[in-house]
């Protein structure tokens, strides 16, 4: 996801139309000819890492909007059958840090979300997931997602106790049912 180079990090090597189009084209070329590999993966965590952490709200609408956005660009250059696979294939990379109930919150939301914001922008009650043997199932939207915790709190001088503060920010996301 090209766009959180420019939302993240304040940075690109092509202009924000230029992106999009650049990762929209790779995903339809994808989804015809490359079909087990997932088109994009949407990271939250640079928006989190970028101040969002303290406002897991704004977090979420940038994340959300990022992964909508994409299939708003992708939907025209595709079938109606590989958009459905499309969205099932979307990941997301996410932060977690170490208050918990904050955290477990943030992820509850963001898998609540995504499906309902699947159903309202794109009608899409049921997305496509490709099997290993080619062919489609489809299933109820599901928010996919990688993990990465805050190294902010882990001091070099506490190896002991980061792992301990490592497996508290995980905690969250491993404790909820839709993870």
């Amino acid at each position: 996801n090209i766009v959180k180079e420019i939302l993240g990090r304040g940075n690109y090597v092509f202009p924000p139309e230029a992106s999009m189009r650049l990762e929209t084209d790779l995903g339809a070329y994808a989804l015809g000819n490359v079909p087990n590999w997932r088109w994009t993966n949407v990271c939250g965590y640079h928006i989190s890492e970028t101040g969002a952490e303290t406002d897991p709200i704004l977090e979420i609408a940038i994340t959300m909007e990022m992964a909508l956005t994409s299939l708003r660009w992708l939907r025209p250059k595709v079938s109606a059958d590989d958009f459905a696979v499309a969205a099932g294939s979307i990941t997301f990379f996410m932060s977690s840090g170490i208050d918990i109930p904050r955290q477990t919150a943030k992820f509850l939301a963001y898998s609540r979300f995504w499906p309902m914001l699947l159903k309202d922008e794109f009608g899409l009650d049921k997305v496509g997931i490709r099997q290993r043997d080619g062919n489609v199932k489809m299933v109820k939207p599901r928010f996919v997602y990688g993990l990465q915790v805050s190294s902010v709190n882990l001091p070099q001088q506490r190896y002991g106790l980061n792992r301990v503060r490592i497996a508290l920010e995980m905690l969250p996301a491993v404790l909820l049912p839709e993870s």
